[in-house]
């Protein structure tokens, strides 16, 4: 049985919402990964490797960059089989700083937006890319100046692979199946949802 079925009804607190998205993240990554038991020299085979791959590196990221050099260096990059939170009281940027990351990320990237729509969503990132006041560009306010800003801004995004579903709050079954398939389609490294107090019970 999913961990997403054990939940209550409602009303479900921030504490049990977090503990809830913990075992679903674990539950789609056991399912897209072939996991065995592995004996301890294979194990230390396999790690010495990676420190070496590592150390040829020389200090930068050893995982999926999020764009703050700050927070990369307690981090060293968004790291596969962790996951992340980012907590903050209405309207101080959680949104604005997701897509940060998202702009900032160099490998396939999932993005499941509980409360904003795609179209809000690329509207930010090209606002972000192009310098220019998001809000000008949804009433279309632009200068014949910022044209190729904005077409720079689209083409930039355009070449990155980021895979947007943007269901107002879908339930945590829908989260389930929407990250399988985000990665068995697209091989997706990375899976940003915004925000986990707006999704909402299996029942």
């Amino acid at each position: 049985m999913l961990q997403a079925e054990k939940l209550l009804k409602s009303p479900i607190s921030s504490r049990e919402m977090i503990a809830s998205m913990q075992d679903v993240f674990r539950e789609v990554e056991n399912d897209s990964l072939d996991f065995e038991i592995h004996d301890i020299q294979s194990t230390i085979h396999k790690t010495m490797g990676t420190i070496e791959e590592r150390r040829l590196k020389k200090g930068r990221l050893i995982g999926i960059p999020s764009g703050l050099e700050g927070l990369d260096l307690i981090t060293f990059g968004f790291q596969d089989r962790r996951l992340y939170y980012v907590g903050a009281r209405p309207s101080q940027g959680k949104t604005a700083l997701l897509l940060n990351f998202i702009d900032n990320c160099n490998v396939p990237c999932g993005v499941i937006s509980a409360e904003s729509g795609e179209q809000e969503l690329s509207i930010r990132l090209l606002s972000k890319g192009a310098l220019i006041d998001s809000q000008r560009l949804v009433v279309g306010l632009l200068k014949d100046s910022e044209d190729a800003k904005l077409t720079e801004s689209a083409s930039k995004l355009y070449d990155k692979s980021i895979y947007i579903y943007d269901e107002p709050n879908p339930s945590i079954d829908t989260v389930i199946n929407i990250a399988r398939q985000m990665k068995s389609r697209h091989d997706i490294k990375i899976l940003f949802v915004d925000y986990l107090q707006c999704l909402s019970s299996s029942f």
